[in-house]
């Protein structure tokens, strides 16, 4: 369940329109752009021929006139190459995969903050209420788009800093999948304050998609309160590990992430070759 290789975060995060994937032996093959800067590189998923694999995406890569390494390999993949490549963790993109029973109650030390942050939630709003939401619906889309520009003016983000992430939504609203997507809403006084939306996987597994809350109407406790009712929802579902994806080195990103005592990481790799290929 690695967040890079999920077809919904695939489809809404390519909005340069440049992500293509293929196969290899077997293997998936994804031509990515970085998340951060745009520029291409490539990655499989899988472990058949890995060696092979590997050898010919670095030869690809070195012909576009692109860096020589492969990039968001998944660990299982890693293991199946051989020490003709050298392969060396890449923490930035370490997905979080947080523990469904923990985050539906908070329970213990660890979380004292979390249960704390919802206590001021509720003490300080409301009417409270929480739903699942229609994604599909011209009224929900429009509500999660108000949200947004209330959220970026709150952190004073201007639009070309924003551009990227709302395009991403706006392209996973507007996809004929979002009704397979499941958006929760947090509303106070019939406002919505935060969402999440995620998607049920297999084996036990969700993926975290999206969450924004609105801190100046709601106070800051809306994310710990949003986080709990998305795994009281998912938890119901049969599921019990929530991929909360990765960090990419934003220390805020990674404060936030840490601050949900993750159950596991699931790591990824970068891997170049140990020699040059001379094939």
């Amino acid at each position: 369940p690695y967040s890079d290789f999920n077809f919904t975060s695939l489809w809404c995060w390519n909005v340069s329109e440049k992500i293509q994937v293929s196969q290899l032996y077997g293997n998936l093959i994804v031509r990515f752009t970085d998340y951060v800067t745009g520029e291409p590189f490539y990655s499989f998923c899988g472990n058949c021929a890995a060696d092979k694999t590997a050898s010919a995406l670095i030869d690809l890569a070195r012909t576009e006139g692109l860096p020589s390494v492969l990039t968001l390999v998944p660990s299982e993949t890693a293991a199946a190459l051989s020490n003709k490549f050298c392969i060396t963790e890449d923490p930035d993109n370490f997905d979080y995969i947080l523990s469904l029973a923990e985050m539906n109650s908070f329970h213990g030390n660890r979380f004292g903050d979390k249960r704390n942050l919802i206590n001021r939630f509720l003490r300080r709003n409301t009417e409270i209420t929480t739903c699942l939401l229609d994604l599909k619906l011209a009224s929900t889309q429009q509500q999660i788009e108000m949200l947004l520009k209330h959220w970026a003016f709150r952190k004073q983000m201007s639009a070309w800093e924003t551009k990227k992430e709302f395009t991403a939504i706006r392209r996973l609203l507007d996809s004929n999948f979002v009704g397979s997507l499941i958006g929760l809403g947090v509303f106070c006084q019939q406002q919505l304050v935060g969402f999440s939306i995620t998607e049920v996987l297999c084996k036990t597994y969700a993926m975290a998609h999206f969450e924004k809350g609105d801190i100046h109407h709601a106070g800051i406790g809306i994310y710990a309160f949003v986080m709990q009712q998305t795994a009281l929802y998912l938890a119901e579902a049969g599921c019990r590990h929530l991929n909360y994806q990765q960090d990419l080195g934003i220390k805020s990103l990674r404060h936030a992430k840490d601050s949900y005592n993750p159950y596991m990481l699931l790591k990824k790799f970068q891997v170049t070759m140990t020699k040059p290929n001379n094939r």
